[in-house]
């Protein structure tokens, strides 16, 4: 990506950043979650898609979060639903 705050190393020079810029993205920063249902479900989202949105890489936009709080929520009440034998099929080791 063309943008140096997600720049995480340079690899020709083996100076790799990950780490500092995962302490970054990590959800106890992102100060708009820290009360939701869901942040440990979509983690805020991706950093890039938030810096274009709202100008921080740590602020999911808000329609964002209505999304993924309907589709977790839906998803929880739909496998909230299922039988005993629907559970073991769906997690049946192949």
């Amino acid at each position: 990506m063309n943008n140096k705050e997600f720049a995480i190393g340079n690899v020709a020079d083996g100076d790799i950043g990950q780490k500092d810029f995962l302490k970054k993205v990590t959800i106890d920063n992102f100060k708009k979650c820290a009360h939701c249902w869901a942040r440990n479900l979509c983690v805020a989202g991706c950093p890039h898609e938030n810096l274009a949105s709202t100008g921080d890489m740590n602020l999911p936009h808000d329609s964002y979060c209505r999304y993924v709080k309907k589709i977790k929520s839906e998803l929880i009440r739909l496998y909230l639903r299922l039988s005993d034998e629907d559970i073991e099929i769906l997690f049946k080791k192949k």
